[in-house]
């Protein structure tokens, strides 16, 4: 199966194989911006500007009206940016752009922790094969490393990243424009 999420307020489930839509979850209220499988394929979460993170069961078939939703929890205070799974199934990590990131049971969908704010956005989330390392990647280009079971930083990874150049006037043109005159040509 392969999930998307839409700015039409779904998340649509597909088969690969044969490109079939096979179910649409309609129940977000606002865009969808991320869906994330668990990683035994039975469950798969969406979430987006609603503030919600909704999680379907998916059945074996995948086919419409065997899919029913599990949990709609109130996750943030913004809209969610990024949902993953850790390989073990036992949690479900999200960001949003409250600048929060937070660790909830996967079973259950309760909350277990919050991370402390990050500096920006985080966009971009990725957990180690063993579960022990959560990356959180920001909008500005930086990356922190945690330990998702208590949530404490284990290391600020921050790329050293150049400045922009600073712009340079190099000429200037009063082409289509003359004091007094309006467009027309009329003073």
């Amino acid at each position: 199966f392969l999930a998307s999420a839409s700015g039409d307020r779904t998340v649509k489930l597909w088969d690969v194989a044969t490109g079939e839509r096979l179910d649409t979850f309609s129940q977000s209220l606002k865009e969808v911006y991320t869906v994330a499988f668990s990683p035994d394929g039975k469950r798969v979460a969406g979430a987006g500007v609603d503030h919600r993170i909704r999680v379907w069961s998916i059945s074996a078939s995948g086919k419409e009206g065997t899919n029913p939703i599990l949990y709609s929890r109130f996750a943030h205070q913004s809209p969610i940016l990024k949902l993953v799974y850790s390989a073990d199934n036992s949690t479900v990590i999200s960001s949003a752009e409250d600048q929060t990131v937070k660790v909830w049971q996967a079973d259950t969908m309760n909350e277990l922790r919050v991370l402390e704010n990050q500096p920006d956005w985080p966009v971009a989330l990725a957990l180690a094969p063993d579960g022990k390392a959560l990356l959180v990647g920001r909008h500005d280009g930086t990356i922190a490393v945690y330990d998702p079971a208590n949530g404490q930083k284990i290391q600020d990874l921050n790329p050293t990243v150049p400045p922009p150049p600073v712009p340079e006037l190099l000429a200037i043109s009063t082409r289509g424009s003359k004091a007094g005159i309006d467009h027309r040509g009329f003073q």
